[in-house]
């Protein structure tokens, strides 16, 4: 055996055995984010629409709608005071959670940190509320960008 002499009573810790966790595994981030928007429109345009800047713009000079919407969501992308930037990120759900829930972010190489949903959706574009499905494909929007390989976790 032991160098000390045999084991006390004390050694073995029966009444808390077993093991304990803190947090349940929530999901895994894949990709970088896929797009930054403005919360608002009417933050990013002064009221008025990301169709009514094409229409202006396209009047204005004479080109294209296309190219008008087009530069006016790349104008209306930039952080501008008191807007808010919003990331749609897609990740792979590994067990049930909420858009209430406070999840947190361990990225590969940076450290951890917690944030909040913002917006949930499904495959289709579609809020929801809630993520039942195991390897569900899930678009969350947050604050933050969430780091490609990063794990999702929720504290229990």
């Amino acid at each position: 055996g032991f160098i000390d002499g045999p084991p006390g009573a004390d050694i073995q810790k029966s009444e808390t055995g077993g093991y304990v966790r803190g947090s349940d595994f929530i999901a895994i981030v894949p990709e970088g984010p896929s797009a930054k928007e403005t919360a608002t429109e009417e933050t990013a345009t002064g009221g008025a629409s990301m169709e009514d800047v094409a229409v202006m713009k396209s009047a204005k000079n004479g080109t294209s709608m296309e190219d008008a919407a087009t530069k006016a969501v790349s104008k209306a992308d930039t952080t501008l005071p008191g807007s808010i930037v919003v990331y749609r990120q897609r990740i792979e759900q590994r067990n049930k959670f909420w858009q209430t829930d406070i999840l947190e972010c361990l990225p590969p190489t940076e450290k951890a940190f917690s944030f909040s949903i913002k917006a949930m959706f499904n495959e289709q574009m579609t809020p929801i509320d809630v993520a039942p499905n195991a390897q569900m494909i899930v678009y969350l929007e947050t604050d933050k960008p969430l780091p490609p390989g990063s794990l999702l976790r929720r504290r229990v």
